[in-house]
């Protein structure tokens, strides 16, 4: 099996925080592994909504049949093109939609990172994705904290609301803001929430882990080597309604209790 630090190598990722999330995937990747009896290489891996390939290409790597696909052209096709470049014969990056994709394909895990608090109808989203999961398949999670130090900065940055302003991008010529659109959150998620709202899927927590503190309140000590490793760090110390992001795994297991 490929090394970790290979699996690392292989992101376009530079921010501490973006590393610990790789390596909490890599962990739940070995353990869905062990669980299965079977080797890496041999299980099925979707990404929903994959971006620019931060995850995608680690996954890539590690020689398993890797589907991932996003809503935006731009970043499917560049994430394709640099799968291309390594030479990733076992990747398919396609532009898809997470409300309506499905394959016929049943996966062994699914990541889908930093998007449930951005669609507009979570519930429904999540029931579709769901579709392509096997009884006991693993489904990650990684999505801020609704009430954490990062949510609260974006909510009062008057930055934020002269940009979500209309009137002010009428009068500039930009187009209508829409919350689901982008990268804003437009769900604001607690724990129990979430948990709650997956359960009705049949899919139920098996871990969670807290992403970074305080610090990502600022992009600059976010993307900093030294603080941001000190802040991941940290954020492990803390309980996990004052962290600033959280990482889940949750199990297919037949009908929610």
């Amino acid at each position: 099996m490929i090394a970790k630090q290979d699996y690392l190598a292989a992101t376009p990722y530079t921010a501490p925080v973006e590393f610990k999330k790789l390596g909490y995937i890599y962990e739940a990747i070995e353990e869905q592994a062990r669980l299965r009896g079977t080797s890496i290489n041999e299980l099925r891996i979707l990404e929903v909504a994959c971006g620019e390939g931060g995850i995608t290409l680690p996954m890539a790597s590690l020689g398993c049949p890797v589907r991932a696909f996003d809503l935006d052209s731009g970043a499917a096709e560049l994430t394709q093109q640099r799968g291309v470049e390594k030479g990733f014969s076992n990747l398919t990056v396609t532009t898809d939609n997470g409300f309506t994709f499905y394959d016929g394909t049943q996966y062994d895990l699914v990541i889908v990172s930093e998007v449930i608090n951005q669609v507009s109808e979570p519930d429904r989203f999540i029931e579709n994705i769901a579709r392509s999961m096997k009884e006991e398949a693993l489904l990650i999670v990684t999505l801020p904290n609704g009430y954490g130090p990062w949510q609260v900065k974006n909510r009062v940055d008057p930055r934020n609301w002269l940009r979500k302003s209309n009137l002010l991008r009428a009068a500039l010529g930009k187009r209508t803001y829409h919350s689901s659109r982008g990268v804003d959150s437009c769900h604001y998620f607690t724990r129990r929430r979430l948990v709650d709202l997956f359960k009705k899927h049949s899919l139920h927590l098996v871990n969670m882990a807290n992403s970074d503190s305080f610090f990502a309140m600022s992009s600059i000590t976010r993307k900093n080597q030294r603080i941001g490793n000190l802040d991941v760090k940290l954020a492990d110390a803390l309980p996990f309604w004052a962290a600033s992001g959280w990482y889940f795994s949750f199990r297919k297991r037949g009908p929610a209790e």
